[in-house]
């Protein structure tokens, strides 16, 4: 649904626009909550990257948008594991919960949303 969303603002204000218009930063926002939701905390940490350098350029670096997007940012660096620190026996434990919305969003990269 928030790919779907970046599509329909990036085909409606053009893609230079988008890293200033505020529904989108938005949307790079949540689209950072579902990711860390389902531990994807790489891809989590690039929109709140995106959401974050839009919402200094729209907003200003004291906004209460900033500063939500750096503190998202800081909490997934110092839980972000250790190289195989969630690995036992050689198996990734991952959430029950996240496997499917892992593989079924694997395909959406950073790239294709500008």
């Amino acid at each position: 649904m928030y790919d779907r969303a970046l599509q329909g603002y990036e085909e409606a204000i053009g893609p230079e626009l988008l890293p200033t218009y505020l529904p989108a930063l938005n949307n790079f926002f949540s689209f950072g909550d579902l990711y860390a939701r389902t531990g994807r905390e790489d891809a989590a940490k690039e929109m709140y990257s995106r959401a974050l350098v839009g919402y200094k350029s729209v907003q200003g670096p004291s906004s209460k948008w900033c500063m939500e997007a750096e503190d998202r940012l800081q909490k997934l660096q110092a839980t972000s594991p250790k190289i195989g620190a969630c690995q036992i026996e050689g198996a990734d434990i991952e959430s029950p919960k996240s496997g499917p919305l892992k593989r079924k969003h694997s395909a959406i990269s950073v790239g294709d949303l500008t």
